[in-house]
């Protein structure tokens, strides 16, 4: 006789799984290709899982289709081909990840995770016009230097930053917000193994005697 699964409580806070995997960053147009492993939901016990992309503007469902039991009978595996990913608009989601579980034909149980912030890129193959890849970051601090370097083109000028055109800006608030979004630019590189940012080290001299 099997053992029946171990159905979890539902916890009093939702919060991510202890074994992560997702990526963070996605683009649109390319296949998506990952393997995840919840611990407590093992996929050869009758749990399936499902991942929603959420953004204040667009939302995006896996296919059916593109989430299979792995071969370990505990693991998920994720693979959503280039025509289904063309589907998805640019932009940053926020990540959940639905598992349920059936028996006999009846939902017995049912877990949301919200587990990250995704970013997911524009589709650059058989692009008909050069595309933007900056991050918000990126492109802000690119605003920002050119403000204070004198771009005065409207590009430049009646661009906001948290609600403010540049235009608006005396030079001390330009140089206090590039030195803002210069250090948010330097976390997403560290992000992304691009950037370690230097330590301050110290001395102190002592004097021989």
């Amino acid at each position: 006789m099997s053992t029946p699964p171990v159905i979890p409580p539902t916890p009093d806070i939702l919060s991510a799984p202890t074994v992560a995997g997702e990526p963070t960053a996605l683009r649109a147009g390319d296949s998506w290709q990952w393997t995840r492993n919840f611990e407590a939901y093992p996929s050869g016990q009758g749990w399936a899982l499902q991942y929603v992309l959420n953004s204040p503007s667009a939302i995006f469902q896996f296919p059916a289709g593109s989430i299979t039991v792995d071969a370990d009978s505990q693991s998920f595996d994720i693979a959503v081909t280039p025509a289904q990913t063309a589907a998805v608009t640019p932009g940053t989601y926020d990540l959940y990840s639905v598992l349920s579980l059936t028996q006999n034909g009846t939902l017995t149980d049912q877990q949301t995770f919200l587990l990250q912030s995704c970013r997911v890129d524009a589709k650059l193959f058989g692009a008909s016009a050069p595309i933007d890849t900056r991050s918000f970051v990126k492109k802000t601090l690119d605003m920002l230097e050119a403000a204070i370097s004198g771009d005065q083109s409207p590009m430049v000028q009646e661009y906001e930053v948290s609600g403010r055109r540049i235009s608006y800006m005396n030079k001390t608030e330009l140089d206090k917000r590039r030195d803002e979004y210069a250090y948010k630019y330097d976390e997403e590189r560290a992000a992304r193994g691009e950037f370690t940012r230097r330590r301050k080290v110290l001395f102190t001299m002592r004097p021989n005697y």
